[in-house]
């Protein structure tokens, strides 16, 4: 496929196609920078959120027994799966700092490749403006010439008639006029290959040689392109991978909620705390009339003192 960069640009190319070329190497490196700092945020956020979980984790109800009911171990199992979905913060911070080390590379192939053509470029315009220089170096003796001979000559025919002068003076007019004329006609042999030669030069550069350095131009602004919509579906894809994890982490959350339990918790919080203990006898009739009523009130006393006091909290197996 030809190329679209060619001799048309041969009077805008500098500094119109440097700035474009620049300008997207620019965004290059804008992009590795924005993949890099995307990979901070992450980074951060999952750092706090497990920070948030592992403060937030449940006590148990007692620490020797580690008794948990089912409100408190359901929230546990959700925080476990929160920071599931934040190790996945992680895995996309890692392809994040990947994707942006490797357009770094591929921005300092681009700087690489564009100083080498932009140098061959220049050399090949220093390489015409010479040879234009060389022409006009030329073309500058073929002028001279020229005054000169004109000059000879106005000299020799007004010289030619002239009695005031010798035939040997008038010889000596004649031969400078021919030695002009000879020198006129060499220079103007010179000048006319030269100027062949200079646009001979002057077309290979602009049809041939500087459309050559144009297209590895443009091949190297088609990698670029082709690098940056390579990494941006890299960016979408490892987002959405992300979220896909983050998601089926989401559901199980969602499904450790069905996981309370009330009829559970009253259940186990009955069967750690009760003691087991009988309830107390009703209370005797004191009869103070009677002579034994010391000794009876002694015996209901201690028939009816209840078992050790339960605590709230603590375990009575």
């Amino acid at each position: 496929m030809p190329s679209v960069w060619d001799h048309k640009l041969w009077d805008t190319f500098n500094p119109q196609l440097y700035n474009f070329t620049k300008y997207n190497q620019d965004f290059l490196k804008q992009y590795s920078d924005f993949l890099e700092r995307r990979g901070k945020i992450e980074e951060k956020y999952a750092k706090d959120l497990r920070k948030l979980c592992k403060e937030f984790r449940t006590k148990e109800y007692d620490k020797k027994e580690k008794i948990k009911f089912s409100v408190q171990t359901s929230f546990d199992e959700m925080l476990a799966e929160l920071v599931s979905s934040a190790n996945q913060h992680d895995t996309l911070r890692d392809e994040l700092l990947k994707s942006s080390k490797e357009v770094k590379d591929a921005l300092r192939e681009a700087q690489r490749q564009s100083q080498q053509t932009e140098k061959k470029v220049a050399g090949l315009v220093k390489d015409l403006e010479r040879n234009r220089n060389q022409l006009e170096g030329v073309r500058s003796q073929y002028q001279r010439s020229f005054v000169e001979m004109k000059k000879a000559r106005e000299d020799y025919i007004a010289n030619k008639d002239n009695k005031d002068i010798t035939k040997n003076e008038e010889e000596r007019f004649q031969q400078v006029f021919l030695h002009k004329q000879s020198m006129f006609e060499e220079r103007k042999q010179s000048y006319a290959k030269e100027l062949s030669d200079y646009n001979t030069a002057q077309s290979r550069h602009y049809m041939e040689h500087l459309p050559e350095q144009l297209a590895t131009l443009e091949e190297q602004e088609k990698r670029v392109a082709a690098i940056c919509k390579q990494h941006f579906q890299l960016w979408g894809d490892s987002e959405l991978q992300a979220l896909n994890i983050r998601t089926k982490c989401c559901q199980t959350l969602r499904q450790k909620a069905d996981n309370v339990n009330a009829e559970y918790d009253i259940n186990e919080f009955m069967r750690v705390t009760a003691s087991g203990n009988p309830v107390p006898d009703d209370v005797v009739f004191e009869d103070l009339g009677s002579n034994d009523s010391i000794s009876q009130q002694q015996q209901q006393q201690q028939a009816a003192a209840p078992g050790k006091k339960n605590k709230f909290g603590t375990l009575n197996k």
